[in-house]
């Protein structure tokens, strides 16, 4: 079942992907990549939906995929309720 804590998970997946990219579009794609920020919002996914997501980039497409994959329902039957 999808709830609101879903959706609001998703929200912000979507808000940090789109800043992610306006930050590598201004010049802060030069610095090293920094590990630990995406295991941690790895961890914070699984804690609130019980998926647990294992590669980049953890999308809110990927995530609604993974959660309907792990509730045994398609992307299609989601999308015709």
């Amino acid at each position: 079942m999808i709830t609101k804590r879903t959706v609001l998970l998703v929200l912000v997946l979507g808000a940090l992907a789109a800043w992610l990219a306006a930050a590598s579009t201004s010049g802060v794609r030069h610095a090293r990549p920094i590990v630990p920020p995406p295991a941690a919002l790895a961890n914070a996914i699984h804690d609130a939906v019980g998926v647990r997501m294992r590669e980049l980039p953890m999308s809110p497409g990927r995530l609604l995929k993974a959660i309907l994959h792990k509730e045994g329902a398609s992307v299609a039957s989601a999308a015709a309720d």
